[in-house]
């Protein structure tokens, strides 16, 4: 009946209490023992079956820390548990022009700032310089290197003068694209966003004093071509009849004036150019290009 049921559980819990009592000391020791591990056993299959938050399956593109990694301009961005690695991967092009002319490289008020190189904190050791800085006279105009339009106009991002222009050279989906970076430049009319350029046309002046350089730069833009990710070697990218610029670096590298600007040039207490030339560690040389976060401070 109704009333012997809800004493039924009274009863069971009565039967346990008593075979409680009547175990050994021992038994009893062994019975805790195994509840414990059987709880470990079951905790263990449930980690298993639930990804972790740092898993690199589920964040492939996050640092140790679990934080967005960011570039020498912006954070490196990823889209959490899609494993899509945002901008494009590959710029294959071999048409650019050069954005500036060679006649107007003045290495008595600066020098080349070559990409790759860790020079100050600035710079994250993981990339180094994104781009080539390249010393020119005051107000020496700079050229769209190809077609595209405007993206971004911005103050340049460190102490020094004048504006950061993103060209889009080349977009791969919306939002998504190589874009060319013309930095510490003063504008040209009409310089903007949204502006059209043709190869050719005048983008603005190097603006930085003297002592300073002009920042070159091909990157992958995304996020609505707000962010950039990694850097190419852009000299690779010129077209065959614009070579000006390497067969003048190939003179200047062997030069004592490079020599003595690599070796004098401190930042932050340290050198970090004058390893570059040794060519114990460096056979071939100086050059415009060195692999991502190339460090010898």
């Amino acid at each position: 009946n109704k009333r012997a049921d809800r004493r039924l559980p009274l009863q069971a819990d009565s039967e346990c209490v008593l075979l409680l009592q009547q175990m050994t000391p021992q038994a009893k020791i062994g019975s805790v023992i195994g509840a414990i591990v059987l709880a470990i056993f079951i905790a263990a299959g449930v980690s298993v079956l639930l990804p972790s938050r740092d898993s690199p399956s589920t964040y492939p593109d996050r640092s140790e820390h679990g934080q967005l990694r960011e570039d020498s301009f912006s954070k490196e961005a990823v889209q959490a548990g899609s494993g899509h690695v945002p901008g494009p991967t590959d710029f294959s092009r071999r048409d650019l022009l050069l954005p500036f002319a060679v006649t107007d490289i003045d290495t008595t008020a600066g020098e080349i700032n070559p990409l790759g190189v860790v020079r100050f904190a600035k710079d994250q050791g993981e990339f180094g310089h994104s781009g080539i800085d390249v010393p020119l006279v005051q107000n020496a105009p700079i050229y769209a290197v190809a077609d595209g339009d405007i993206v971004q106009v911005k103050s340049a991002d460190d102490p020094w003068d004048g504006w950061g222009v993103f060209q889009l050279l080349e977009a791969t989906e919306p939002g998504e694209g190589w874009a060319f970076v013309y930095e510490h430049i003063l504008l040209a009319p009409g310089i903007e966003v949204g502006a059209q350029l043709q190869a050719g046309d005048l983008v603005g002046y190097k603006a930085a004093p003297g002592g300073f350089t002009a920042h070159f730069q091909l990157s992958a833009l995304f996020n609505d071509y707000q962010y950039t990710r990694g850097m190419e070697c852009w000299p690779d990218h010129l077209a065959p009849e614009q070579q000006a610029f390497r067969e003048w670096w190939e003179t200047h590298r062997n030069s004592e004036r490079l020599a003595a600007n690599w070796s004098s040039n401190q930042e932050e207490g340290v050198y970090p150019f004058r390893g570059l030339l040794d060519l114990s560690l460096y056979p071939d040389g100086p050059q415009l290009c060195y692999p991502p976060g190339t460090d010898v401070r």
